[in-house]
């Protein structure tokens, strides 16, 4: 798995709805759940994974398990890929 993306993504728990939105030049991430036991990362990796078509195990949080900024490697995917995926998906 040689061909990875990685994404900065601002993470917003305890939200109204789980989404994904740009403000600015950030990648935002609400989620409904909690910044507690992993449950707000577990949520955010599920969420790309679903939009991005790809298996939970090509998800990983490289840098930022425990802040509010991450940076999520998407294996298997280059960065067009996945933005083209997120634009559409948006």
């Amino acid at each position: 798995m040689s061909r990875y993306t990685d994404l900065t993504i601002y993470v917003k728990p305890k939200a109204n709805t789980t989404y994904l939105r740009v403000e600015g030049e950030e990648l935002v991430f609400y989620t409904t759940e909690p910044p507690v036991g992993g449950r707000a990362n577990e949520s955010l990796i599920k969420y790309l994974s679903k939009k991005l078509k790809v298996p939970r195990r090509n998800v990983v949080i490289v840098r930022g398990v425990r802040d509010r900024v991450k940076v999520v490697r998407i294996y298997e995917l280059n960065k067009d890929d996945v933005m083209k995926a997120l634009i559409k998906r948006l």
